[in-house]
């Protein structure tokens, strides 16, 4: 009898410190949120761009600490695999911590100040988001959470960011969630590595026109994808489906040669090399410093170094350091933006044909697809003009409608056109604003 009072007060113990532990959870996480607003009100109500740069956004840094105290106790080990391995479990690995779990995995600086007084704290840091994600994945995919986490898993590199993705689509009962995911894949099949498991270049393009398609049709108007709307972000997505994948008709773009003259490239019948560079970058002002030798190497391509607007002063400089030939972006960018260009060099090649065979940061790869399209452009016969998308195309005058014929002509037996159902994506929204590449 006795044994058995102390078995129930036991089991009552530990149920009331998993709920103390939850409580607190919750608790910590409710300062966090209240934080957060606070950040988002004063934001809203600033009056000037310059105000809203004195805001700082709150990092997490000040709750981190009390909210893995909530989650971190160990509860054991369990078997894993057919040899009977074992694996450490902690409560984050229960259903109800995935709200703390989701907040480490989009705040990796806040697990490394819960963690800064651990004697080895990036190991410990690197153990413990590893911990994590696998809880993600084994635990709490299912959770309607993981929409708000879906855009930082699409900024991971490895395949197991891809994995959780996949099952959060595949098994998450949450619309939402299922389309930020849906999202998050169609992002991530743009790393070559992750692209790689997807199949042929025409599967993988395949997929991720399918899986854009999915994210708009499951998910709401005012469904957010990190710190934008999901439809905003798609939008992006399609744009670069559209105009920036190998294969792909390049936008025309206009810029200035040092002389001052308008330039519109690419052209069809020659292959260009576009060479967007910033003389900060010393990669790409190398690059642009040997253009006669690349010119003397590939006589039929036609490079054209792009950097952005420049003061005299920028281009006196440029021509003192060896810089011969380049052509200015406007003050605006609109060239990079055309391009979505996000990091300092990159080139991007196009053939005679106008496709985009190539884009990306210069590499033993792009030597390749050049040494390629030179050979095939000196074997291959002239092709069809074809329309390059330029940056503000005219609308064309409608054609005349065709004359009548005398008599009246009987119509084929066709079937009906097929309706369109309530399953058509909605109509992508205008793109947002792009930010200023980086320097390589």
């Amino acid at each position: 009898m006795r044994k058995t009072a102390a078995m129930i007060a036991a089991a009552l113990a530990c149920a009331l410190a998993a709920h103390a532990t939850e409580s607190e959870m919750n608790r910590v996480l409710n300062v966090w949120k209240q934080q957060y607003g606070e950040y988002k009100a004063a934001l809203q109500f600033a009056d000037s761009p310059e105000a809203r740069a004195q805001i700082s956004e709150p990092d997490g840094t000040e709750i981190a600490e009390e909210l893995w105290k909530s989650i971190c106790a160990k509860t054991g080990e369990r078997a894993t695999g057919k040899k009977g391995a074992t694996r450490v479990s902690y409560e984050f690995d229960e259903a109800w911590a995935a709200p703390a779990v989701i907040w480490f995995v989009q705040h990796p600086a806040g697990l490394a100040q819960a963690l800064s007084k651990k004697k080895n704290p990036q190991k410990e840091a690197a153990y413990y988001a590893d911990q994590l994600l696998d809880s993600l994945q084994r635990v709490h995919y299912a959770n309607p959470g993981m929409r708000e986490v879906c855009a930082t898993l699409a900024q991971g590199t490895t395949a197991r960011e891809y994995e959780i993705l996949e099952r959060v689509y595949s098994r998450n009962q949450d619309k939402d969630a299922r389309g930020c995911a849906a999202l998050g894949m169609s992002i991530m099949l743009t790393n070559p590595l992750i692209a790689s498991i997807g199949g042929s270049e025409a599967e993988v393009r395949a997929k991720r026109i399918y899986y854009l398609k999915q994210s708009l049709t499951l998910t709401a108007d005012s469904t957010m994808f990190g710190n934008a709307k999901l439809s905003e972000v798609a939008s992006e997505q399609a744009y670069r489906l559209r105009h920036l994948m190998p294969g792909c008709v390049p936008p025309q773009i206009t810029v200035k040669d040092m002389g001052g003259a308008t330039v519109k490239v690419p052209q069809q019948g020659k292959p260009h090399l576009l060479l967007f560079w910033a003389p900060e970058s010393e990669a790409g002002a190398d690059m642009v410093r040997g253009i006669d030798k690349m010119r003397t190497a590939h006589p039929g391509l036609e490079i054209v170094p792009v950097t952005y607007f420049a003061t005299p002063d920028t281009i006196q400089q440029m021509q003192q350091d060896g810089v011969s030939y380049t052509c200015f972006d406007d003050e605006n960018g609109s060239a990079a933006r055309a391009y979505r260009i996000a990091d300092l060099p990159t080139v991007v090649l196009v053939s005679a044909g106008c496709n985009i065979l190539y884009i990306g940061e210069p590499n033993l790869q792009l030597q390749t697809k050049i040494d390629a399209c030179l050979k095939e452009q000196e074997t291959k016969p002239a092709e069809r003009p074809r329309v390059i998308v330029e940056e503000n195309p005219a609308p064309k005058p409608a054609a005349p409608a065709p004359a009548q014929p005398a008599q009246p002509v009987q119509a084929p037996n066709l079937e009906p056109m097929p309706q369109p159902t309530g399953d058509t994506p909605p109509t992508l929204r205008d793109m947002p604003q792009f930010d200023a590449p980086t320097l390589k």
